[in-house]
């Protein structure tokens, strides 16, 4: 049987089609790749293989783009192999930021003119144990979609190095944004909290642990006051189930106690989450010391501090919800769901509006969502290749849309 692949091209805006080239036929065998199957009969989407090549397909057509992301070199992953970066890109000099594996460059789109930031990770004599973290970044990242993660749009592997793709975001890292202010007033931290607090219930959601949250892995996708928070930098990241016990990698003044004992989970998260609040809040960190074996000994041996002129006029509430943040016991640590449930939280966030939920929403978007959900997984997947060529500030109101709609995180 085929998939007939007219209806995918009816939908496909003229930007992605090769000059003069025509739709092919589409079987099914084309869609699968180790063992992931576009299962249109069942109505699973294929669109997050499609859209992560929408960026640099005008050049290429989206059946090429298909068949090479089925074919992709690095097992189990969505890579474009058969064109290089550079042809698709003018890379940058500029330096946006420096992350675990590698720095971030800006990168212009040839065709469009759009800019994006660019990773390149070099493969060349990379040891076993750095080739599978950067397999693990690049396939947990590739499956990401979330208002505040940073998109993974395409990758690209050269002979020398793996290129990531990559939404731009334009605003300070929040720890740049601190320095300007010493410290955020409650309100504010706690907009920035419930940000953060829904990527990690979305991370966890899906079973993967970040292992590195600290204030410069999120980044401000604008230099507005109400700009949106983004998760960035998955360079640690693994699944529950490939946790790797025993690894102390990371940022030690972030790091949970348990992770110094060699067993942990996605608890560790709360905890890095637990710091980024403190500093927040009281402008300093709740372990200091000179050199990390002396912050080790002082997550390990001694408690952290909510009094002082660091706390002078932060809330009751304020310093429950960090003590259960920092809670030395992994087991009674809350969850990222729980944590959204805190007094604190509740008590900041009536002035956002969040418990109108749905109700906010249009009526004309909730027609489009129930329209989209009733068409063949085809049209949906072509949907999701066409969003990726909305500008910035319509990507921007769909995403706050959506923010409405979700009730969980």
């Amino acid at each position: 049987r085929h998939v007939c692949a007219q209806e995918l091209w009816a939908y496909t805006p003229r930007w992605c089609r090769p000059h003069g080239s025509q739709p092919l036929k589409l079987s099914r065998r084309a869609f699968r790749h180790r063992g992931c199957l576009s299962r249109l009969g069942s109505g699973m989407l294929f669109s997050r293989q499609i859209r992560r090549c929408a960026t640099g397909c005008s050049a290429l057509g989206v059946q090429t783009l298909i068949s090479k992301a089925a074919v992709a070199p690095i097992t189990g992953s969505r890579i474009i192999r058969n064109s290089t970066v550079h042809e698709a890109y003018t890379v940058k000099d500029h330096i946006l930021g420096v992350g675990v594996s590698g720095p971030v460059r800006l990168a212009i789109h040839n065709a469009s003119g759009r800019s994006f930031a660019l990773k390149s990770l070099p493969t060349v004599s990379l040891s076993k144990k750095r080739w599978n973290m950067l397999f693990d970044e690049v396939e947990i990242f590739l499956n990401l979609d979330h208002p505040n993660i940073c998109k993974l749009l395409e990758v690209y592997q050269d002979s020398s190095a793996v290129h990531l793709v990559m939404e731009l975001c334009e605003g300070k890292e929040l720890s740049s944004r601190l320095e300007s202010r010493t410290r955020y007033r409650e309100p504010e931290a706690a907009v920035a909290c419930i940000q953060m607090l829904e990527a990690l219930c979305y991370l966890h959601w899906q079973k993967i642990c970040h292992r590195d949250l600290k204030l410069e892995n999120w980044v401000y996708v604008d230099s507005s006051e109400d700009a949106k928070l983004k998760l960035i930098d998955f360079g640690l990241s693994k699944r529950f189930s490939e946790l790797p016990q025993g690894d102390m990698e990371g940022t030690a003044a972030y790091m949970a106690p348990e992770i110094w004992g060699g067993a942990f989970d996605e608890k560790c998260d709360i905890w890095a989450l637990g710091v980024i609040m403190y500093i927040l809040l009281s402008g300093s960190l709740p372990f200091a010391g000179q050199h990390s074996g002396q912050i080790v000994r002082r997550i390990m041996m001694e408690g952290f501090p909510l009094g002082g002129p660091h706390f002078d006029g932060i809330s009751d509430l304020a310093k429950d919800f960090l003590s259960q943040l920092l809670e030395e016991d992994p087991e009674e640590r809350p969850t990222a769901k729980a944590c959204m449930d805190h007094p604190w939280l509740a008590s900041m966030s009536a002035g956002l509006d969040r418990e109108s939920g749905a109700a906010d929403v249009s009526e004309d978007v909730l027609m489009k969502l129930r329209s989209f959900a009733s068409q063949s997984a085809i049209k949906r997947a072509a949907c999701g290749l066409m969003a990726w060529s909305l500008s910035p500030h319509d990507m921007a109101n769909l995403e706050e849309q959506f923010r409405r709609l979700d009730r969980d995180g």
